[in-house]
């Protein structure tokens, strides 16, 4: 089998990963970034697990480590489709301050099994069994994600830019931007 060949067939079955058989993508997430059930939060981590088999297998010491650590900055998260992308280090910058830790440290609570309830204002290694007990990735990211497009989509622009001004990021929207609606306002 050739090289190409080889490439194209494991970007297929790493593409597999997130679709499940018989379902339509979402309008707001494409294949590439699926909803937040644990298996699915797997996948990610088998993809960036995947990436860096393939990349340990040609490694050259000139390169030196070419692995990719979410936890570290080294992962993007993107929706080409919609014109965003994200890795942990802008959202550890926002949450650091909150949390009073260091970035470092609060990248790290961004990723993996880490779990935060917000109820006791505490992170564990395990689920607590509360329903507000959600893993750092979903209740940090993924939620606002969701939220911030899906208000931007149903014109819900007061939503929308209060989580903004929680976030600390409104200053990044431009007044015209302001005034647009659905896509056009998600993209900026």
């Amino acid at each position: 089998m050739s090289l190409l060949r080889a490439k194209r067939q494991r970007s297929e079955e790493v593409a597999s990963l997130f679709k499940k058989e018989g379902e339509k993508n979402s309008p707001f997430f494409p294949p590439l970034f699926p909803p937040p059930k644990k298996k699915n939060t797997q996948g990610f981590r088998r993809v960036i697990e995947t990436a860096n088999v393939i990349m340990a297998t040609y490694a050259d010491e000139k390169l030196g480590d070419t692995q990719v650590y979410p936890e570290k900055g080294t992962v993007s998260f993107s929706a080409g489709l919609h014109g965003w992308a994200f890795t942990l280090t802008v959202f550890s910058a926002i949450y650091a301050k909150r949390f009073g830790v260091e970035e470092s440290k609060m990248m790290e609570k961004l990723w993996g099994d880490n779990f935060f309830d917000p109820t006791t204002k505490k992170w564990t290694k395990k689920p607590t069994g509360a329903a507000t007990c959600k893993r750092g990735f979903v209740q940090f990211i993924y939620e606002p994600i969701k939220t911030i497009i899906e208000s931007a989509i149903n014109d819900n622009k007061e939503k929308l830019f209060g989580l903004c001004d929680k976030l600390g990021i409104s200053s990044k929207i431009k007044a015209d931007d302001r005034e647009l609606v659905g896509k056009p306002l998600m993209k900026r």
